[in-house]
């Protein structure tokens, strides 16, 4: 497994672990305000135990929302810079090859700079490799 899949699979693990447990806070909350009345201490010393029931909703409705944002986020992240050293390597291998002392001095530039790309240079460099449609869904 690559980092880049790690750090995937990393995310993905993080965001269904605070969605879990987001789902589990407000099942435990609605079951509270169902009961008796009687208040768990489960949520003692924490922003739920004052809270509105319509805060309440709000505030986990954001918390998901922020969780499903990060782990978004995050994984573009990882697919950014793995691209990006993806394309660093193909420019090692090329350099690795006889080539002109314009070609050599030309995969040096692109090697210094890709880490400087942004993400819409970097797909049009691999769009010959995958095609148009793929880096479209990208974009």
């Amino acid at each position: 497994m690559t980092p880049a899949s790690e750090g995937i699979d990393r995310a993905i693990r993080t965001w269904t672990m605070t969605q879990d447990a987001l789902k589990v806070v407000a099942r435990e909350l609605m079951h509270q305000r169902r009961g008796d009345g009687a208040r768990s201490t489960v949520f003692a010393a924490t922003g739920f135990e004052e809270a509105s029931a319509d805060g309440l909703r709000d505030a986990l409705r954001d918390g998901q929302q922020a969780a499903s944002d990060q782990a978004i986020l995050s994984i573009w992240a990882l697919f950014e810079r793995s691209l990006l050293q993806r394309i660093a390597a193909e420019c090692e291998g090329m350099r690795a090859e006889p080539a002109s002392p314009f070609n050599a001095r030309v995969t040096d530039q692109v090697i210094a700079a890709v880490e400087y790309w942004r993400i819409d240079e970097a797909l049009e460099a691999i769009k010959p490799a995958v095609g148009g449609e793929l880096v479209g869904q990208a974009k």
